[in-house]
């Protein structure tokens, strides 16, 4: 039982019905308002309350608390269990319990405001604000979907990114982009979504892995980490040892890890989350070639800054630990290396350029035994079982072919022939999906270069315009 006093006016509350006060003395304080205490009387009529563990707390409103009382009037409340949930309707298990509310104070008071127009003025005016405040919230979002922020562009629909190495100590480099469906071309993809940023000075691989491509710009001596739908920069990681850049050359990608094999002799593995380098490790002299087998890192060390006394040895590494396991004599100057489906790894040694012809080699990765394979060979790429090849000799011309390494025999030695072909081949990249030959033409090695695109039966089916001396390209 409750007890509300007011002056002298007792008016007791029973299970049955509990009216708010008897009395005709002065109103609740606020109507439509907030007052800041409630401990015996009303604190709102169709507003909200902060404490009322008594008394109802609104009226047409939400309250938090109603053990005795009803909480609201007109409207939903969530827990009542000894009096009737609502006040104008009944609830399905109270209705026993509930109070003629046209003896009650709050209802007649209602009735008067009501009849004042109070409550409709006050009504329409807060619902008219309430109207107002969702129109502007809701134009406001419509306006935020229609606008695309500036600061991030759209997704590339570039399939093909042509890696252009650009001039020796020019900062030139670059990756043309181009769209095998709509045979669109950006110039520079790196340049076009950086804000006019240089990718830098002699870019010399290029790989995807993941969502992020890894560029080696061996003359800047830094990873630039690209993301693979943008072009956007996501960082550029020095490489140097002791305040000396280290001329990245090549990169392998394995097991979330980014290796690259550097000029100044080093090798250096990369975090692929962090983009950190997490360790080092020696080689020998100018790598030039890298990848990963039998969870083994080979690298290829070429000597080719001390000629004629180049290299002719592969270093092993662990490819956990970056522990040196071996090392294996190969022919003389080795550089490119890529490793079969099988877990063997061919690899071009392009000799003195004199009396030492370039061979290709395969390393049995198990036994890291080296078996030679055949003479005549200047850069390749591979497809399935086969290895597609080409071959400059400044006196017999260049030729295409195509090496079957289950057979071990070159089963096309003119892949491709007719009038319309690369006159300077700089390198040669196969599509993994489709098994197109693109052919880089780095024509006079300081204008813009060519790519030429070949199905896998050798018939030409479109060229592009890259950039300067065009090298590589991934595939997207």
């Amino acid at each position: 039982m409750i007890e509300i006093k007011r002056q002298d006016t007792v008016q007791r509350c029973t299970d049955g019905a509990c009216p708010v006060h008897a009395s005709r003395e002065p109103l609740p304080r606020t109507v439509g308002g907030l007052s800041g205490s409630c401990e015996t009387l009303p604190q709102t009529v169709g507003g909200l309350s902060e404490s009322c563990e008594t008394l109802p707390q609104t009226v047409g409103r939400l309250s938090e608390s109603c053990e005795t009382l009803p909480k609201t009037v007109g409207g939903l409340s969530e827990s009542c269990e000894t009096l009737p949930k609502t006040v104008g309707r009944l609830s399905p298990h109270n209705k026993n319990k509930a109070t003629n509310f046209n003896n009650n104070i709050i209802f007649r008071f209602m009735k008067r405001q009501i009849k004042s127009n109070r409550v409709f003025k006050f009504m329409r005016t807060h619902i008219a604000f309430y109207q107002s405040v969702f129109v502007f919230v809701f134009c406001l979002a419509l306006s935020s979907c229609d606008s695309k922020p500036t600061e991030e562009p759209e997704d590339s629909d570039f399939d093909v990114w042509v890696l252009n190495e650009g001039l020796w100590n020019g900062n030139n480099g670059s990756i043309t982009a181009y769209n095998t469906s709509t045979q669109a071309t950006t110039a520079d993809i790196y340049s076009s979504a950086n804000n006019g940023q240089l990718l830098g000075d002699t870019p010399n691989d290029i790989q995807l892995y993941g969502s992020k491509v890894y560029v080696a710009v061996s003359v800047s001596s830094q990873i630039n980490v690209l993301d693979a739908q943008t072009g956007v920069s996501v960082k550029q990681l020095p490489i140097a040892a002791n305040g000396t850049g280290s001329q990245p050359r090549q990169i392998a990608c394995h097991n979330g890890k980014v290796y690259v094999c550097c000029f100044d002799g080093s090798v250096v593995k990369i975090d692929t989350a962090t983009l950190e380098i997490e360790s080092t490790a020696k080689a020998g002299r100018n790598p030039d070639g890298i990848c990963v087998a039998n969870n083994k890192l080979y690298v290829s060390n070429s000597g080719g800054m001390d000629f004629p006394n180049y290299d002719n040895t592969v270093s092993v590494f662990d490819v956990n630990t970056l522990a040196v396991v071996k090392t294996i004599t190969v022919r003389m100057n080795p550089t490119q290396m890529k490793a079969d489906k099988n877990g063997n790894i061919y690899l071009v040694s392009i000799g003195n350029y004199d009396d030492t012809p370039s061979a290709l080699q395969r390393i049995n990765t198990t036994t890291d035994q080296v078996e030679e394979l055949f003479e005549g060979i200047s850069g390749f790429d591979m497809y399935n079982d086969y290895l597609y090849f080409y071959y400059a000799d400044f006196m017999l011309g260049t030729t295409f072919q195509i090496f079957d390494i289950l057979q071990d025999s070159i089963v096309n030695k003119n892949f491709i022939s007719g009038g319309d072909l690369p006159t300077t081949p700089n390198g040669i990249s196969v599509n993994p999906r489709t098994g197109d030959v693109y052919i880089f033409d780095a024509l006079d090695y300081k204008s813009t270069g060519d790519v030429y695109c070949f199905d896998k039966n050798g018939n030409k089916k479109f060229t592009f315009e890259a950039g300067i001396i065009p090298k590589k390209a991934i595939f997207k």
